[in-house]
């Protein structure tokens, strides 16, 4: 996330969790002199911040930048103002069609860029975030396997043989 805010010259780039419908800052980075956030932002029900959510759910992307006059849904509007954030680009965390998140910044310096050139290399980062948690799950389940398959060897006097093919090696 350090290496994101700097990237995008950002105050705060942060992983947003949705889970059993609960949303949580899980992670953020703060650049020096930025109050963190992350105690303030627990326990939320996403139905409470629909306007936030759905743009992610929808359009793969919330963006939210007064200067630019975009309208916004007072919700919308009222969430990042009492944060004290003025502009705030997020990409989804998605698993098999379910938001289960966002990866945000607040406050990214786009310079004299176009917004759009800052979503793909979000979403690349956010893509390797879902990635790295399929993998742990993953590596979980092979662990929980393997310790169910090590406890049933220790706990039987049955012979097991092995046969490797194509030659049906005992």
């Amino acid at each position: 996330l350090e290496l994101l805010g700097r990237a995008l010259a950002s105050q705060r780039p942060y992983i947003f969790d949705i889970e059993r419908g609960i949303a949580s800052t899980t992670f953020e980075w703060c650049a020096p002199g930025v109050s963190p956030r992350r105690d303030m932002l627990q326990g939320l029900a996403p139905s409470d911040f629909a306007s936030v959510f759905e743009p992610l759910e929808r359009d793969g992307v919330l963006f939210i930048d007064p200067a630019n006059g975009l309208t916004r849904a007072d919700a919308t509007r009222l969430f990042p103002e009492a944060l004290g954030i003025g502009r705030l680009l997020a990409v989804p965390l998605s698993n098999a069609g379910r938001l289960d998140g966002f990866i945000g910044v607040d406050e990214p310096d786009f310079d004299d860029r176009d917004v759009e050139s800052f979503i793909a290399p979000l979403q690349i980062i956010a893509d390797l975030v879902i990635a790295a948690r399929r993998r742990g799950a993953q590596d979980r389940a092979l662990r929980e396997e393997r310790g169910r398959i090590s406890s049933l060897l220790a706990s039987t006097a049955a012979f097991l043989y092995s046969i490797s093919l194509p030659d049906l090696r005992v």
